[in-house]
């Protein structure tokens, strides 16, 4: 799926999360000017481990590489996985890894797998996290430094990694290390009164006195935060509030089968960090909790609830659970899938077109942020330092070809395509076709003359009916295209000059 639908062109906040970091640290000429820089808020979180990412990778051949981030943070939610399935019995790891595929790897997490900024922030927390948490229940000081090591870089990923060094501190004082406990107490107290210096609330976001105002709703909010692995709000309370009941039933029956404090920790940390985004999320509205690149964190938290109880359980009541549990993760990850492709393929054509375009003129296609100019400036500037260098993987579409008549009209309802990005040099188009057709054409009509381009399509999935979900976009040249006002259309089958809806779009080619 990485291979298939990731792509080298930064998308969103990576313009200024990681494509604008080399250029900055290029730009500032002392050491003291870099590192404050590099520590910097952006809105209320500190992103260095994201900043050093992008410009340790400008130093390596081929410069800064999008699609190599996103790899890399899919790699840490494989270790995030790996880490919990240790945790339960040997007996039970081929259920759970299969169970972990399906909760981690589900197409709902689109934003925080295809999504360079979102996969190192949201993804590489949690796994700095646990990280720290499971070196702090081994002995010796090297285990000591890589635990404070990760538990920094939790806390300079985003804010909500904070939480880990609380967590940290109760669970090395209920192991009887005070003084390890003790100075992660301090470090504690003293990155929560120095993280947010300089901080200012966004114009327009509602204060959160408001909602504390409200405690229960505010509570419900947390519990949908909490089970946003359920996509829709009311689900996403019932699995955060049957989440609180397993934990404790678990944290308060039966004290002498004690969970595995690593597991309580982990869940402490998901549990806290589900706290700190009702808090900075919550005055935007229920939607806002329920993004996608939140839901990992319900996902892990799911998992592990699953594991600590199949430990309190044991063999014979895992039995019982196990195989209902992986029958309903499969029907919601096939749900999930249904849903969330077409969002996926989108993504993937929407960073394709602004790849190709780029790669034509240098001018990217944005869709809502960045900026034109800003984004475009910050490519120029990328290149120009020899930081960001991005090839296509495809040939450059050829010129469109002209056509004395006019195709004939038809209504193609299976084809929904979004509205096109055109500039002086070039059009980008994107969309779909529900159907078993692969080929697919760009028509522009003008008051004599017509003009066609072929266009690229890949197919998303074949659906139970045994039809075909197909994506299509390119990038054409509008070179040799006579200025005018031009109608825009789209064909589909092996000949473009048979039948074309027309829409309701026009373009000026100057």
């Amino acid at each position: 799926m990485l291979h298939r639908y990731a792509v080298d062109f930064p998308f969103q906040d990576d313009f200024t999360q990681l494509l604008a970091a080399p250029g900055y640290f290029h730009y500032y000429p002392t050491w003291r000017e870099k590192i404050a820089d590099l520590f910097s808020l952006s809105v209320e979180h500190r992103i260095v481990t994201l900043r050093v990412t992008a410009i340790v990778q400008t130093w390596l051949p081929g410069g800064l590489n999008i699609r190599g981030l996103i790899y890399f943070g899919n790699l840490l939610c494989v270790a995030v996985g790996v880490l919990v399935i240790w945790r339960a019995t040997t007996t039970h790891r081929g259920w759970l890894a299969v169970l972990a595929a399906l909760l981690l790897f589900s197409p709902i997490n689109v934003t925080a797998q295809y999504w360079a900024t979102g996969v190192l922030a949201h993804v590489a927390v949690v796994a700095y996290a646990f990280g720290a948490l499971f070196c702090l229940t081994r002995r010796g000081i090297a285990w000591d430094i890589a635990a404070a090591l990760l538990a920094l870089c939790a806390a300079l990923t985003v804010a909500n990694g904070l939480m880990v060094l609380p967590v940290g501190t109760v669970l090395l004082w209920l192991g009887g290390r005070r003084r390890a406990a003790t100075l992660w107490g301090v470090m504690t107290v003293g990155l929560f009164a120095t993280y947010f210096i300089g901080y200012e609330a966004p114009a327009g976001r509602p204060p959160m006195l408001l909602l504390l105002r409200r405690p229960f709703r505010l509570f419900v909010l947390y519990l949908s935060a909490l089970g946003s692995v359920g996509e829709r709000f009311d689900l996403s309370v019932l699995l955060g509030a049957l989440m609180v009941a397993v934990w404790g039933w678990l944290l308060i029956t039966r004290p002498s089968e004690r969970v595995s404090p690593v597991l309580v920790a982990w869940m402490g940390f998901l549990a806290l960090s589900a706290a700190a985004i009702t808090a900075g999320r919550a005055p935007l509205g229920d939607e806002a909790l329920l993004i996608s690149r939140y839901r990992v964190y319900s996902e892990v938290a799911l998992l592990i609830t699953i594991v600590a109880t199949l430990q309190r359980l044991g063999a014979r009541g895992a039995r019982w659970i196990l195989p209902p549990l992986l029958a309903c993760a499969a029907l919601w990850f096939w749900h999930g899938w249904e849903a969330n492709i077409p969002v996926v393929g989108d993504i993937a054509t929407m960073q394709r077109n602004g790849l190709d375009h780029y790669l034509l003129n240098g001018h990217g296609v944005y869709y809502g942020f960045p900026p034109q100019d800003f984004g475009d400036f910050m490519l120029h500037r990328a290149k120009e330092l020899g930081h960001f260098l991005p090839a296509s993987n495809s040939s450059p579409a050829p010129q469109m070809a002209a056509s004395d008549e006019a195709p004939h009209a038809a209504a193609l309802p299976q084809l929904q395509a979004a509205p096109p990005y055109a500039d002086a040099d070039a059009v980008s188009v994107r969309g779909f076709i529900l159907a078993n057709e692969r080929h697919a054409a760009l028509w522009l009509k003008g008051e004599r003359q017509q003009y066609w381009g072929p266009l690229k399509t890949q197919r998303l999935f074949r659906a139970l009916d045994n039809s075909d979900w197909v994506i299509f976009w390119n990038t054409l040249p509008l070179r040799g295209v006579v200025p005018g006002h031009y109608r825009v259309g789209y064909a589909l089958g092996q000949d473009p000059r048979a039948e074309v809806q027309w829409s309701d779009v026009w373009l000026d080619v100057r």
